[in-house]
């Protein structure tokens, strides 16, 4: 199932990566590529939200978890970088 792209710019705006965030930038960016980085971003989309009757996408056990959950994965990933470098 596709996601409107609208949709997907409030998500990753609202909830972020699940990846250690870089400095780049974004305000330019290609759809197809701020496509390619939505479902990196949120490869589990369809088992972590539902979409409401008025076509948002909401996280299934709420928000401040789902800010939770993106904020520890993205502290877990900033020490596997870390221990690369």
């Amino acid at each position: 199932r596709s996601v409107p792209f609208d949709e997907m710019r409030r998500l990753m705006r609202v909830y972020g990566s699940i990846k250690c965030l870089r400095k780049r930038h974004t305000e330019n960016m290609k759809i197809d590529s701020v496509k390619r980085k939505f479902y990196r971003w949120f490869p589990d989309l369809e088992e972590r939200f539902v979409q409401d009757r008025a076509g948002f996408y909401r996280p299934k056990f709420g928000h401040q978890f789902e800010m939770c959950y993106r904020q520890a994965m993205r502290a877990k990933d900033g020490e596997t970088l870390s221990k690369k470098r």
